[in-house]
């Protein structure tokens, strides 16, 4: 799992995003948020809302092209990680954009 998030991670331009992805992608793992997915597709979900909150601009299609994860996958996965959000960040992250009013339209 961390060997994608860090290759999708470098992509985004963003060397916090890894430290913060992996936080959310544990996070949802032990918040049993995301059962019976695959480490690559929770890490490019993790990446793909990380580069949300971050203003990051990168696509479900480009960390999904970089990661081997289908758009619409990647999309579920963060759809599924949305409504628990506010467990999933670390403690002390500030996201630049309101995590209430993102989307996962990109």
């Amino acid at each position: 799992k961390q060997w994608y998030q860090r290759r999708v991670a470098i992509t985004a331009g963003e060397h916090k995003a890894q430290n913060i992805a992996t936080h959310v992608a544990r996070q949802a793992v032990d918040l049993d948020i995301v059962a019976g997915k695959v480490p690559v597709t929770v890490a490019a979900a993790a990446i793909y809302f990380t580069c949300l909150a971050m203003d990051v601009d990168k696509s479900a299609k480009e960390i999904g092209d970089v990661a081997g994860v289908a758009e619409t996958t990647i999309k579920q996965t963060f759809r599924a990680m949305f409504p628990s959000r506010d467990k999933l960040f670390p403690p002390d992250f500030v996201p630049k954009v309101n995590l209430d009013n993102i989307s996962g339209a990109k």
